[in-house]
């Protein structure tokens, strides 16, 4: 009996899961379609995020090219290595970071993705894909409207 219960709720709560990101890729993808760029944040505000250029980084690596995968972003492998993990313990397993050494090692990469995001907009940002200026934001469609500025 609390077999069958266990297996019903992590189904449940996979289905959950596995719910939101069906939504999220539609989002994304609808977002990509509407705004010409994939990317949310600069569809919004037209700034690069830290992780632009992350889907052409996958693109390039299913392709086998490594070099233009790191190209487009330089954390790529280490973002794919550390996805695994984290889909297992935390999404499947609703296992939070135990030790204070895990979450050392999840600030440093953030601080990582941080400080690759500030060198990169300063070597490349606006001239250089994917660290560029977008123009056709959804924050200007809705000045416009709202404002006609």
């Amino acid at each position: 009996m609390k077999f069958g219960q266990n297996v019903r709720a992590l189904v449940t709560r996979n289905g959950r899961f596995l719910a939101i990101v069906a939504i999220g890729i539609l989002l994304w993808v609808a977002i990509g379609i509407f705004t010409g760029t994939m990317c949310w944040v600069q569809a919004t505000v037209g700034f690069p995020c830290p992780g632009c250029g992350s889907t052409r980084a996958v693109l390039s690596l299913a392709e086998g090219d490594l070099a233009a995968a790191v190209f487009w972003h330089p954390l790529i492998l280490l973002t794919l290595a550390i996805l695994p993990y984290l889909a297992v313990r935390h999404v499947i397993f609703k296992k939070k970071p135990v030790s204070g050494a895990e979450k050392n090692i999840f600030l440093g990469i953030g601080f990582l993705y941080i400080t690759v995001f500030v060198v990169r907009m300063i070597m490349y940002f606006p001239h250089t894909p994917p660290m560029v200026m977008y123009e056709d934001t959804v924050a200007r469609r809705l000045l416009y409207i709202f404002f006609g500025v």
